[in-house]
Parts: structure tokens; sequence; C-alpha cells
């Protein structure tokens, strides 16, 4: 089934990228990633403090929709797409959900 395929291509490139951490390291601050396989939600947050500031950010949320990767957030610089596509999801299978639906058509991915 793809979904398990997915879902299994989610957790290693959020586990094995170490350019998904947002802004800059430090001891106050730590990436967390968050696997929900029963509901088909692959999260990445940065919690922690800056000075008197609490950091609560998600910096990527993919899930699976329809048989299909739904990028929902993705704030890291080079993009989680196009590392998907090169661990071999379909653009096709591969939804940029925070792009507004009449945007969609106009890139490479699914539009739904």
């Amino acid at each position: 089934m793809e979904s398990t395929r997915y879902a299994e291509i989610l957790k290693c490139t959020l586990n094995a990228s170490p350019y998904y951490t947002y802004g800059h390291s430090s001891a106050e601050r730590e990436t967390v990633r968050i696997f929900d396989d029963d509901n088909g939600h692959y999260l990445l947050v940065t919690i922690g403090w800056q000075g008197q500031t609490r950091i609560y950010t998600t910096v990527i949320h993919t899930r699976l929709l329809n048989g299909k990767v739904w990028i929902e957030e993705d704030w890291t610089e080079a993009g989680i797409a196009e590392e998907l596509v090169r661990a071999d999801i379909p653009q096709e299978d591969i939804v940029l959900g925070f792009q507004h639906p009449a945007m969609r058509p106009y890139t490479d991915f699914a539009t739904a």
C-alpha cells in the first residue's frame, strides 16, 4: 500500500535530514519530530526559549490524505517537496497544501 510506503519515506526524510532545523540551534531550543501513524501526520517542530520569549514553531507539517502526501507547512529553506521526489514519491502524489488551490495548477505538483 502506497500510504505505508509514503509514511516510511516521510519518517526517514525527517529523521535523516540535518538541515531540517529552523533558525539557530541552541541549548534553549529543541527540534522535535512528531510521527502520528494512526492519523497520517508527520511534523517537525521547534520548541524552547529565546531569552524571555517562548518558541513553538511548526517547521514542517505533512500528512497522508487520499493516497497523497500533503505538505501543509514548510518553513525550510530547501523545501521538503524536492527531497520527497528524490526519495521516490512522484510529483503527482505530492500536494502543496500551503499553496492556495488556485495556484496549485502552476506548480509541478498535484492540485489535490
